[in-house]
């Protein structure tokens, strides 16, 4: 059974690794296509970079840019009025951020990186194709974040083994929220790139590296990163006192202006007036304490909500790792977690950076478990043969001699490699005394292979190995039907790729520049980007319809949510296929065309069946002069 438990684990190479995570993470972004309103911000501005950055477009985005009150000495409807001029021409759009610059400023760094990557496959695709482009952008993005989650597991194999590796590799792939996000254009997605690069750095005691990777995130991409990042400086220079405070400030000081000119200028630039992003965010969550305004969580939210969704029953193994990493990774992410409780304004999203950490704690639990069951259940005569077979082979020393097994390298894999107990003592290691007590230890025990069970610890790391493998399986179950609730979360994508298809097909025979669209709020928020938007049809995402915006549209198309519907059935004459709706001089003769249909929570029925309830979310309407 050993010899079985190695065959399942040892084929899990880097390379197979990587491609695992990215398969996963590319199921779930093409299984839900769309975007949420946190990722809004991201997503139109990969979309500008792609398709408003281009030489045509030129003289339009520079205007853009360079005069910030291009539009303030006009009315709403004379801005909109003049964005109806030829709303055919993509140049005359105006960037998404311009009308809708939201609660506070976001760094274009990371779009714009993306966009790069994204651009190229553009050409490949017509106006009416962009979706397609928007799926590319995301599959960009969860490649580089699992390249650097590669980057993160490599630190773990060189410093706690590579079983802990593939364990780590095997436990993230059975969980949902970290491969999900990864294709996530959140501002934590970003920054979690980042984070797990300082992580390996970390890990790898590659000080100079680490600080600079440190400074460059907490000032560009997210600043809350800076309470994690200040728990692990703090340990490295008090605890461990690897890192110099002397270092700190020679390396920390030039990054840290560094980054602040990066951005700075960067996003200056773009924004088109003098800001520092991040310092936007300090402003609004810290000094004017608004971050309440968008719901609150209790204080403990976050032990007993977002950890166990995120890492399902895989959370129970933390606290069994060695005890090297429970002082480091372990606790700095409690502490992490801790010292974030503070800010009542929660989300999983703000915590997503600690998981790689705890799940490889939780791995290398595993991996002890994995290395000491092997050894328990391969000392006995009917496995020994199977063990021996599998080490010749795939020998791991060419050493081997007398008929014994053969060495393995790996043999304490678990174990640090470089643990501050296992120096070196002249001419040999406290490892070559472990080498020699493990050689008596097998004597001893294949002398004793005619016994049932030779010792109460083979009962107990077969029962601890059986648990684990069930962990695995009720993560998988977890994970699928996490992914299947997610499925039906996004009615206003659906709904404005429902339409775009009606409009290319039934109502061909419009020109599109008489075609206008409304796009109500909960349909902005659930899905609707601008990669969804048809050449030279005029989509409207303001929070209030205004019947003055869509004067010169022969066909104007309404996607409402149900207070706006609750509101028109007073304006609404005839019965069943026959009802007609006038919402104003210039929106009349609106009729129903379907309901889009959405996630409504989870029903618990008597028959303990969990079911995910959908219900009507929005309403798409017809309207025509």
């Amino acid at each position: 059974m050993g010899a079985i438990m190695s065959l399942s684990i040892s084929p899990l190479s880097p390379i197979l690794q990587f491609t695992a995570l990215s398969v996963v993470s590319a199921i779930f972004a093409l299984m839900t296509p769309f975007t949420k309103v946190e990722e809004s911000f991201a997503m139109q501005s990969i979309h500008d970079f792609i398709y408003l950055s281009n030489s045509s477009n030129l003289i339009q985005l520079v205007a853009n840019l360079v005069d910030p009150n291009t539009y303030d000495n006009y009315s709403d409807a004379d801005h909109l009025f003049r964005r109806l001029l030829n709303t055919s021409s993509t140049a005359a759009q105006s960037w998404d951020h311009k009308d809708f610059p939201g609660v506070v400023h976001r760094t274009f760094l990371g779009p714009f990186f993306i966009s790069m990557l994204s651009k190229p496959f553009s050409y490949f695709f017509q106006s009416d194709d962009k979706f397609y482009v928007q799926t590319v952008s995301r599959v960009a993005l969860l490649l580089v974040v699992i390249a650097s989650f590669s980057a993160f597991g490599r630190s773990v194999q060189s410093r706690y083994g590579s079983t802990t590796r593939r364990a780590l590799s095997v436990l993230t792939l059975t969980q949902f929220h970290f491969l999900f996000y990864a294709s996530r254009c959140l501002p934590n997605t970003f920054a979690l790139i980042a984070v797990l690069i300082a992580f390996a750095k970390w890990l790898d005691k590659k000080w100079n590296q680490f600080i600079f990777v440190v400074a460059f995130t907490v000032l560009v991409l997210r600043v809350e990163t800076a309470i994690l990042f200040a728990w692990i400086t703090l340990y490295e220079l008090f605890v461990t006192r690897e890192l110099h405070f002397r270092r700190l400030l020679k390396v920390g000081i030039p990054s840290g202006l560094v980054s602040l000119a990066i951005t700075v200028a960067f996003d200056s630039y773009v924004w088109a007036r003098p800001v520092w992003p991040e310092g936007d965010a300090i402003r609004f969550n810290i000094y004017e304490n608004r971050s309440h305004e968008w719901g609150t969580q209790p204080f403990l939210w976050y032990f007993y909500s977002a950890l166990p969704r995120a890492m399902l029953l895989t959370v129970i193994f933390v606290p069994f790792c060695c005890r090297e990493m429970l002082k480091t990774l372990a606790t700095v992410s409690l502490l992490f977690l801790l010292s974030y409780s503070f800010l009542p304004h929660k989300e999983l999203r703000f915590i997503i950076y600690v998981i790689p950490l705890l799940n490889a704690c939780a791995a290398n639990t595993i991996a002890v478990v994995i290395e000491k069951f092997e050894d328990s259940v391969t000392k006995k005569s009917e496995s020994f043969l199977v063990a021996k077979l599998w080490h010749f082979l795939w020998p791991n020393d060419s050493s081997a001699s007398n008929g014994s097994l053969v060495k393995d390298e790996n043999k304490y894999d678990a174990i640090p490699a470089n643990n501050k107990h296992l120096r070196r003592r002249g001419k040999h290691s406290v490892e070559d005394d472990l080498d020699q007590q493990y050689e008596k230890i097998t004597a001893a025990q294949l002398q004793n292979s005619s016994d049932k069970c030779a010792a109460p610890n083979g009962w107990c790391m077969t029962l601890a190995f059986i648990v684990m493998a069930i962990h695995v399986w009720c993560n998988v179950a977890a994970t699928v039907f996490m992914t299947l609730t997610a499925w039906h979360n996004y009615p206003g994508g659906e709904a404005v790729s429902w339409l775009n298809r009606h409009i290319t097909t039934v109502d061909s025979y419009h020109e599109r520049h008489t075609i206008g669209v409304y796009v109500c709020n909960l349909a902005a928020q659930t899905g609707f980007t601008r990669f969804l938007e048809l050449e030279a049809v005029y989509y409207d995402k303001q929070p209030k319809l205004v019947d003055e915006t869509f004067v010169r549209f022969g066909v104007t198309y309404l996607v409402l949510e149900k207070s706006d519907v609750q509101s028109l059935q007073s304006r609404c004459s005839g019965s069943g296929a026959d009802v007609s709706c006038h919402i104003g001089r210039h929106i009349r003769n609106c009729r129903f065309l379907k309901s889009v249909t959405g996630f409504n929570g989870l029903d618990f029925s008597l028959s303990k069946q969990v079911v995910i309830k959908t219900a009507p979310m929005l309403w798409i309407f017809r309207c025509q002069k």
